[in-house]
């Protein structure tokens, strides 16, 4: 196992001591793995919305972020981490039921309707009930295994379509919606929708000191989602500085942990929903920022950092809804259910694409048109020549594959009703509609 340990942050007097000298010693002694560790006191989960990998510094990214570096410093990275999707609710159903989300349809060339009932991407679990939501009930979720596992479960995000009628809640003994009001117990904005101001990395570390406060002992399972890199153009700043933002904040709450004895004996995962284009060129233009329509890599290449070192295999490809297993295997839970999807492949059903990857090929195939788009990773990472027309026997491999897959995760009892003025208002104040 390769570890990285570039740029080890102190976080204050004795405890960055302990910290350096730990880190030295894990140099010099084998690196374990999570099959022969025992569960750790404390599992961490950070997200940090809308994050690109080849923009933190351990990953070789130009701008600093000392924070994460020090986790990576102390732990390790995963070089092949990939997102399910590129939109936060499907890529966050994903972390928390191990499925992977689609939009398919019945019908193979439409996608289904968009609202909030089924934008988490699981419809298709969905069972004939007028009150299934989003998350569907039928799922076990990440916090209720971990609460099943023996941890206290607490949850604090500052994504508002992450709300607590959605489903996204269930199994958390405790969870913080920050941002202002988001509204009635039916996941409902009030009239005046909250402003980004209201989800900095500050406020939702202040949440968490709340939540801690409230902890029956010190064995819990802890989920935090920060915000500061997905509102950089709503903060009218770079993109780099939002994520220095966030790399900031990340600081902010080990620091907080360390002044609560609770740093030591946890295990810190740091990772994101999705990625961000900006401005990259390819094959074909796609939407603007995370819109995908298709899903380039930008979107969909993410930081994993589990700190200290768990794993042996740094370097196998782990989607959104494989890290839903990682946590769950750390925390000694029984076995998860298996992965929808094959070792390796990687798929994502579209409103107006179905983007399939395996290896070194990637396939764009549209639902409005016949003609499909293939392209060569390992030669073409920018992904901006068509091969398809070269290569027609890997397009082919990658219809049937994709017509498999779109059949299996089809969604039936779906809902037929459009998106809610709520609905508009939530993603109205995420930045998504003017």
């Amino acid at each position: 196992m390769q570890n990285h340990r570039r740029g080890l942050a102190l976080w204050g007097g004795t405890a960055g001591f302990v910290a350096a000298f730990v880190a030295a010693l894990m140099l010099i002694l084998p690196a374990c793995s999570s099959e022969s560790a025992a569960p750790p006191e404390r599992i961490i989960l950070i997200l940090i919305d809308t994050l690109r990998r080849d923009h933190l510094s351990c990953y070789g990214g130009k701008a600093p972020t000392p924070n994460l570096d020090a986790l990576a410093g102390r732990g390790q990275i995963f070089s092949n981490a990939y997102s399910a999707f590129h939109w936060t609710t499907p890529s966050m159903s994903a972390l928390f039921t191990g499925h992977t989300p689609s939009l398919d349809s019945t019908d193979g060339m439409k996608a289904i309707l968009w609202n909030r009932d089924t934008w988490c991407g699981l419809a298709r679990f969905f069972k004939p009930d007028p009150g299934e939501r989003c998350l569907p009930r039928s799922l076990p979720t990440l916090a209720g295994t971990m609460r099943d596992a023996g941890y206290w479960t607490a949850g604090v995000t500052s994504n508002l379509l992450l709300f607590k009628p959605a489903g996204y809640a269930r199994g958390f003994d405790a969870w913080r919606e920050v941002g202002g009001h988001w509204g009635s117990g039916k996941g409902e904005l009030a009239e005046d929708a909250p402003d980004w101001t209201l989800r900095t990395g500050e406020r939702v570390n202040e949440e968490v000191s709340d939540v801690l406060g409230s902890r029956p002992g010190d064995r819990f399972f802890l989920y935090v989602h920060f915000m500061d890199t997905h509102d950089y153009m709503l903060a009218g700043i770079p993109y780099a500085e939002g994520v220095a933002k966030a790399d900031a904040a990340v600081g902010d709450l080990m620091k907080r942990l360390e002044e609560l004895g609770l740093l030591e004996g946890s295990v810190v995962i740091v990772t994101a929903d999705h990625g961000e284009k900006l401005g990259e060129t390819h094959v074909v233009p796609g939407m603007p920022n995370h819109g995908g329509n298709p899903s380039f890599e930008e979107l969909l290449q993410v930081p994993l950092i589990v700190s200290p070192a768990r794993f042996a295999d740094e370097s196998k490809i782990l989607r959104t809804d494989d890290v839903f297993r990682m946590l769950i295997e750390m925390a000694g839970a029984p076995p998860p259910r298996k992965s929808d999807l094959a070792p390796g492949e990687l798929y994502v059903s579209e409103w107006t694409f179905r983007t399939y990857r395996k290896g070194r090929w990637k396939s764009f195939q549209s639902r409005q048109q016949p003609k499909a788009i293939l392209v060569d990773l390992e030669s073409d990472p920018g992904e901006i020549t068509d091969l398809a027309d070269r290569h027609p026997d890997v397009l082919e491999a990658h219809r049937k594959r994709t017509d498999e897959l779109a059949a299996s995760f089809a969604a039936k009892n779906v809902s037929k009703v459009g998106m809610s003025p709520q609905d508009r208002e939530r993603l109205k104040a995420l930045g998504y509609l003017q």
